[in-house]
């Protein structure tokens, strides 16, 4: 018996009427033309759901979401194009809709618009509804810094939440304040994940005290590393992967503060750390052990390279000019 469905743009949706115990549903890239009232009975154990939704919405996927309301636990959804010209209130069915779903864990949306400081209102009250939500993952861009700072601040509400990725573009360079006002209510959070935001400095200041179950962390645009950077981090002893990256040119951080973190942090599995041009530490598991198993000196592993290019450049006119002399 068939329970997991994607339809293409070119089949016949009839078919849904001859399956029962459908638990997964991927309408995406289709326009459902298949009159769910009609089926209504037959669709009603759904627990994963990938859908898009317009500027007109579309009634069948609200009764999709009421029908599947005791059921659902994931959602996927993607605003097309028309979704620029959306007001909250066009969205707003949806999202009545998705805060009934009582058991929804998983929530990603991507939104192909900016989004207006409103949609935080729906955001925290699926927030306050959806209270084992345990996963969120946001993509979308804003010319208004409040409206992505409002989306950081909403983290707060996810009281449970262990998976939180943020995917947004800022076009005023602006600084974030991702502090501990946003973040003392998610002690549970296991994995952040922030793509193209600045991040104030002050994030990592107590971040074990912040995050004391973090396991990953991937930031692409930190405002600088330094060794307080490594210091805070060394302090997470949960933490297995680290991935940041900054913008700045300067560095103040060396192999030993590199290694506070692979001594203190006894999970960890994967280092990145690399600014821009000057520095780049890339660890995997294999050069971590080694490191920890005999120290710098005697592991073998490079643990900073700096200047890549350059020193690469030199080595070229070094063995240029040493043929010379042969």
């Amino acid at each position: 018996m068939k329970t997991c469905i994607k339809l293409n743009p070119n089949d016949d949706k009839s078919f849904l009427t001859l399956c029962s115990n459908i638990t997964s549903l991927d309408i995406t890239g289709t326009r459902l033309s298949v009159d769910i009232t009609s089926v209504q009975h037959l669709v009603n154990q759904l627990k994963k759901f990938r859908f898009d939704y317009g500027l007109k919405g579309d009634k069948r996927i609200d009764i999709l979401l009421e029908n599947n309301k005791n059921s659902l636990k994931s959602i996927e959804v993607s605003f097309d194009r028309s979704s620029r010209y959306m007001t909250s209130d066009d969205v707003k069915p949806l999202f009545i809709g998705l805060s009934k779903l009582s058991k929804l864990t998983t929530l990603s949306m991507s939104f192909d618009s900016e989004i207006e400081n409103s949609f935080m209102d729906y955001f925290v009250e699926i927030a306050n509804k959806c209270q084992n939500l345990l996963s969120i993952d946001l993509r979308f861009y804003s010319e208004n810094p409040e409206v992505i700072q409002n989306v950081l601040n909403t983290i707060k509400f996810v009281k449970y939440l262990k998976h939180f990725k943020l995917r947004s573009y800022d076009m005023n360079d602006t600084e974030f304040d991702f502090n501990y006002e946003s973040l003392k209510e998610c002690q549970n959070l296991t994995h952040l994940t922030i793509f193209n935001l600045r991040i104030k400095d002050n994030f990592f200041i107590d971040i074990d005290k912040k995050l004391p179950k973090l396991q990953s962390i991937y930031i692409t645009k930190a405002n600088e590393i330094t060794f307080e950077t490594l210091n805070e981090l060394s302090k997470l002893k949960d933490i297995q992967e680290i991935y940041i990256k900054t913008n700045e040119t300067k560095t103040s951080i060396n192999e030993s503060d590199v290694m506070k973190v692979i001594e203190n942090c006894r999970k960890i599995n994967s280092i990145y750390f690399r600014n821009y041009k000057k520095l780049k530490i890339k660890l995997n598991s294999e050069h971590i052990y080694r490191l920890r198993a005999s120290g710098v000196q005697n592991s073998g592993v490079r643990v900073i390279q700096e200047n890549y290019k350059e020193m690469k450049t030199l080595k070229i006119i070094k063995d240029l000019i040493e043929s010379d002399f042969v």
